[in-house]
C-alpha cells in the first residue's frame, strides 16, 4: 500500500504480524496558493514547485495540513468560497510530479471573513491519501433542526455505535462564531482513521492571527495581536480538553489520538527544567500535549526582510509522545522562484505494539 513513497523504517505490528510503515503527517503554510487567477485561469507559478516538494522532499505524506489555501473571488459577500479548484490543480500537479492520489477537504469560509488580503479568502484545509487514511463518517444529530443557509459547520464530538465520531460534519471548525475568530482563520479539525491500524486521529489545523511587525504596526497593536492569538489558542485548547476528557471517559485512549499543528504565527520559547512558556504553544504543553517540532537553528524563515525562528509547530497528545520516530523540517527558502515563506514540517508516527525492523528495500 505504502511501499512506493516511503524510504523510512517499517515496523512489524505484533498482533497480527505484518509490516506497517509509519504514519506521516505534515503541515505547511502555502502562502495564499490559488489567489492568482486571470480570466478564470490559474496563473500562480508555484504549483509545480510545491508539488515536487511534497513528492520528493517529503516523500508524499499521508496527511498534509495546509494553511492559506486560497481562491480569488469577486462578487457578493456573505457566501461560502470553496478552494476545491485550487486543491484540484495542486493534486494534479502532485500526480504530474510522480506522486500518489490525494483528496482534499475543508470548510469553505464566508467570502472575505478569514482575514488576509481582500478577495483572497485564505483558509485551512487537508490533503490526505485514501490509500492509507480515510475521513471518519460523521454521525447525524436527530435533534438538529434546519441548518441556516451559509452557516459554518461547528465541531462537536460524541459517542456512536462505531465509537467517537464528529457530529454532523467532518471536517468542522472549532468555535467558528466566536468573536475572537472574527476576521481570522478558524481552526479546522478532522477525524481520520488509519486504514492499516484502525487507530483514530483527531487533527486540528490552526493558523493564528498574524504576529510579526509590519511598518504600520505600533507596539500597542502588536500587544493586541499577541493577546488575540493567545485567546484563539485558549479556545482551541478548550476543545482539545473536552475531547480528551470524552476519550478518557469512553475508554478509547489507547487507540484515539490528538494532534494540533499549523502556523502559530510566533516562535516558541523553550525553558529547560522550567514550566512551559505562556505563549500559544506553551498553553498546550501545560495541558499535557508535547511539542515535537523544536526550532532548528538552520531552519529559520524569511518574513518582512528578516530571518526569523520557525513559527510553525506540531504538538501531540500523551498517547503519541513515545511513538514519534522522525521529524522532517526541510528548508525550501532558497528555492527559485520562491514557493512560500514557511518551511514544511513532517511527523513520523510508529504504529502501536510494534517492533522496529531494518528499513525495507522498497
Amino acid at each position: 500500500m505504502d511501499s512506493t513513497w516511503s524510504s523510512n523504517p517499517a515496523y512489524i505490528n505484533s498482533s497480527p504480524a505484518r509490516v506497517v510503515p509509519a504514519l506521516r503527517v505534515a503541515s505547511w503554510n502555502v502562502s495564499g496558493l490559488g489567489q492568482l487567477f486571470q480570466n478564470g485561469a490559474p496563473v500562480d507559478v508555484r504549483y509545480p514547485g510545491i508539488a515536487k516538494t511534497i513528492v520528493h522532499r517529503l516523500q508524499a505524506p499521508h496527511i498534509i495540513a495546509l494553511q492559506e489555501m486560497s481562491v480569488a473571488m469577486a462578487g457578493r459577500d456573505g457566501r461560502p468560497v470553496s478552494a476545491d479548484q485550487t486543491a484540484k490543480i495542486l493534486i494534479d500537479a502532485i500526480k504530474t510530479a510522480g506522486g500518489p492520489e490525494y483528496r482534499y477537504c475543508e470548510c469553505a469560509p464566508i467570502k472575505n471573513s478569514n482575514g488576509g488580503p481582500h478577495d483572497t479568502n485564505i483558509r485551512c484545509g487537508f490533503l490526505y491519501r485514501p490509500d492509507r487514511v480515510e475521513l471518519a463518517a460523521p454521525i447525524a444529530n436527530p435533534k438538529a433542526g434546519t441548518t441556516p443557509a451559509h452557516s459554518l459547520p461547528a465541531a462537536y464530538v460524541m459517542k456512536s455505535p462505531a465509537g467517537l465520531r464528529m457530529l454532523n460534519h467532518n471536517p468542522a471548525l472549532i468555535a467558528p462564531n466566536a468573536d475572537i475568530f472574527e476576521g481570522a482563520r478558524k481552526p479546522l479539525v478532522a477525524q481520520f482513521i488509519d486504514r492499516m491500524t484502525g487507530e483514530t486521529f483527531f487533527i486540528t489545523n490552526v493558523h493564528l492571527s498574524a504576529h510579526y511587525r509590519k511598518v504600520h504596526e505600533t507596539a500597542d497593536a502588536l500587544k493586541h495581536l499577541e493577546a488575540r492569538r493567545l485567546q484563539q489558542a485558549n479556545v482551541t485548547l478548550d476543545f482539545q480538553t473536552k475531547l480528551d476528557r470524552l476519550i478518557s471517559q469512553l475508554g478509547e485512549r489507547p487507540t484515539t489520538h490528538r494532534i494540533v499543528l499549523g502556523d502559530f504565527n510566533m516562535p516558541h520559547t523553550h525553558h529547560s527544567n522550567q514550566e512551559p512558556a505562556l505563549d500559544a504553544v506553551g498553553i498546550f504543553e501545560q495541558h499535557g500535549m508535547t511539542l515535537v517540532s523544536a526550532p532548528l537553528q538552520h531552519n529559520h524563515i524569511r518574513r518582512f526582510g528578516e530571518s526569523l525562528p520557525p513559527i510553525d509547530h506540531v504538538l501531540v497528545s500523551a498517547t503519541l509522545q513515545d511513538r514519534v520516530v522522525g521529524l522532517d523540517e526541510p528548508s525550501i527558502q532558497s528555492h527559485k522562484p520562491s514557493l512560500t515563506d514557511h518551511n514544511p514540517i513532517q511527523l513520523h508516527i510508529a504504529p502501536a505494539r510494534i517492533q522496529e525492523i531494518s528499513p525495507l528495500s522498497r
